[in-house]
């Protein structure tokens, strides 16, 4: 089997997909029985990855990366008259897009993996429903996410497919898992989002430190809707030169960054996987997160789960969460407990899953 990949995202973006993609290639060519792969490296987007973060293999006749500098706003018209993704690769089975932004295929079976969904009704809505029709699998990455999709995207059930997701790429870079910062440092990743809750994290803050706990914030992520609300708050706020908004933070300071934090609060009621908080959970940070199915099924019993509107509505609700693992971060039966739980998490077993359905598809009559 002949299976092509959407690898621009890989060279050209650190996180989210990108990520996905970059993992779930590496994984895929260290496993013993895998196919053939065609990476679509096609488009003028910057390759700003280091090609060393790749972990490709030098020489593998198995794997080839077709790289073009063709506008990836001219794929529909080149799909159009013949010469589509799978064409461009020389010929393939599956072709597996890792985000909705991939390129058109014509002449191969195709599988979507889906992270995020747009609001229901809209028309980002209606184009992934689009978009959907034209895939022979989905996959997600939880179960409450697998009825979701499809009942979302009125999609046939039995073809969305849940996969595990990995969490050990920041992990490898750190020779071992430090002590954490002094004083205690709260983190929050991601673009301050207004469903993420930003201000809410800031009040809790403000609870904390009123009750005596010397501890600093730090908001590490692009600008998101919530940022005008989220600086204005700051700069009443009382505790404010406490807080760090780091938007520029290099992909290889994160693992550091995590890692030295006393705890990860991730409130993302929208969120479709759990990889931020695993990661976390790898470096032995605990997890503030929301109490969400996504998360249940994944971060049940090793992190602290909250319900989102209950902690923008009161500070003293999230400090209390947030306190609990702060007292649980040089814990070493909890340390342990964390690590053990990210550990059953790899990129290796969802490229073995990712397989499963790849061939499930190119058997299909």
């Amino acid at each position: 089997m002949r299976v092509g990949i959407d690898y621009l995202p890989a060279a050209t973006h650190w996180p989210g997909s990108g990520r996905y993609a970059r993992e779930l290639v590496r994984a895929l060519v260290g496993l013993e029985e895998r196919p053939d792969l065609r990476l679509f490296d096609v488009g003028r987007a910057e390759r700003r990855v280091d090609p060393r973060a790749l972990g490709l293999p030098f020489g593998d006749p198995r794997v080839v990366r077709v790289t073009r500098s063709i506008p990836r706003r001219a794929l529909p018209f080149l799909a159009r008259i013949g010469f589509d993704a799978a064409r461009i690769l020389g010929g393939i089975d599956v072709f597996h897009h890792v985000n909705v932004h991939g390129p058109a295929v014509r002449h191969a079976r195709q599988v979507l993996a889906i992270a995020e969904l747009p609001e229901p009704r809209s028309p980002a809505a209606d184009s992934l429903r689009d978009l959907a029709r034209r895939q022979d699998a989905l996959i997600v990455f939880s179960a409450d996410w697998r009825l979701r999709v499809a009942e979302q995207l009125d999609f046939p059930l039995a073809r969305v497919h849940a996969t595990s997701v990995g969490c050990e790429h920041w992990r490898r870079t750190l020779s071992e898992i430090p002590a954490p910062d002094a004083p205690p440092r709260i983190l929050v990743l991601g673009a301050t989002r207004t469903e993420r809750r930003p201000l809410a994290v800031l009040r809790a803050f403000e609870r904390l430190r009123e009750n005596g706990l010397d501890a600093r914030l730090a908001y590490v992520g692009r600008d998101g809707a919530a940022e005008p609300a989220l600086a204005e708050a700051l700069r009443a706020s009382p505790a404010a030169r406490h807080v760090a908004r780091i938007r520029d933070a290099a992909e290889s300071d994160l693992p550091a960054l995590v890692a030295g934090a006393s705890v990860l609060v991730h409130l993302d009621p929208r969120a479709g996987t759990p990889v931020t908080p695993l990661e976390a959970l790898a470096a032995g940070v605990p997890v503030v997160a929301s109490r969400i199915p996504c998360f249940r099924e994944h971060l049940e019993g090793v992190a602290e789960l909250v319900d989102d509107a209950e902690a923008a509505r009161e500070p003293a609700y999230l400090a209390g969460a947030i306190a609990q693992a702060i007292a649980a971060r040089t814990d070493g039966l909890e340390l342990a407990r964390r690590t053990a739980h990210a550990r059953a998490y790899t990129w290796e077993r969802c490229a073995t899953e990712t397989l499963r359905v790849w061939t499930s598809v190119a058997a299909r009559p």
